[in-house]
């Protein structure tokens, strides 16, 4: 049995639709400032790339922290090893820029 959600109030659905409208009809590459944020249209490949570099930046800064033993060091190289294979993918794609100033 699923729970039941309310639907969203009309003045969000409203702003949801320009939001979307507006994004739609950027380029690949693209950018445009919506509330003060700058917003890149991406392909889907680099949208997975943005969230695998975030992931593994995370990581990496978590366990850089807190590593303790051998196993943590060395899962800490595959992680670096796999942020730096992801920065070079982004690079190839022409999107580095996107993660330049993280981190």
């Amino acid at each position: 049995m699923t729970a039941p959600t309310a639907p969203l109030p009309d003045l969000a659905v409203a702003a949801l639709h320009r939001l979307e409208a507006r994004l739609a009809g950027l380029a690949d590459g693209e950018s445009a400032t919506i509330n003060g944020v700058v917003c890149t249209a991406v392909s889907v490949r680099v949208a997975d790339l943005l969230t695998r570099h975030d992931r593994l930046q995370s990581r990496c800064r978590r366990l850089s922290a807190e590593a303790a033993t051998t196993e943590d060091y060395n899962q800490l190289l595959d992680w670096q090893v796999m942020l730096a294979d992801c920065r070079c993918q982004l690079a190839a794609a022409g999107r580095l820029h996107l993660v330049e100033g993280a981190s």
